[in-house]
């Protein structure tokens, strides 16, 4: 009887066991809806101000995706907004995918429309994304007063950036603009 009864619970904890271990299966369909932004026509557009700051490297950087193509490089053009000076390259699909699934992740479409509005003297920040037909711009006056999510998007971009191929030849950095 004492066989029998370790018997049982020997296979109803390794029954237990193997459920517990198995993994969970995403739908695909499930994958497919999110992978759906990454074949479309988009923008994202990331313009920073230095606030009573002379000479700082005011700026906006603009990454299109042109094509309705997750595998389509994007074209990447960087301004200097007080001489109005401008790099063109372009950006891996790799790259600018993982920006969509950076802004997906962190619930971009979600954030409020503007952060920390009271600042002067500090780096205000406006990012607009544009996906397909759906359009958002997020202000702020004190980039390092936003909400992490949003920083985290922030960082996301200038990694991403960090990785454009300048047709001028040049190093890609987008922080500082040299003619």
């Amino acid at each position: 009887m004492k066989l029998l009864v370790t018997s049982i619970a020997f296979v109803l904890l390794f029954s237990a066991s193997c459920r517990a271990g198995a993994p969970e299966l995403v739908p695909v369909v499930n994958q497919r809806l999110k992978d759906q932004n990454l074949n479309q026509v988009s923008e994202i557009v990331l313009e920073r101000v230095y606030s009573g700051c002379k000479g700082c490297p005011d700026h906006q950087l603009t990454l299109t995706r042109e094509k309705a193509d997750e595998f389509s490089d994007v074209k990447v053009v960087y301004v200097e907004l007080h001489s109005k000076n401008q790099r063109e390259g372009k950006l891996s699909a790799y790259y600018y995918n993982t920006l969509l699934k950076v802004l997906e992740l962190q619930k971009y479409f979600d954030l409020n429309d503007e952060y920390a509005m009271g600042w002067e003297d500090a780096l205000q920040t406006k990012i607009t994304v544009k996906l397909g037909e759906t359009v958002k711009t997020v202000r702020t006056r004190n980039e390092g007063e936003a909400p992490i999510e949003l920083r985290t998007i922030y960082l996301a971009i200038d990694g991403a950036a960090a990785h454009a191929i300048w047709t001028d030849g040049k190093a890609s950095n987008v922080t500082r603009i040299e003619f």
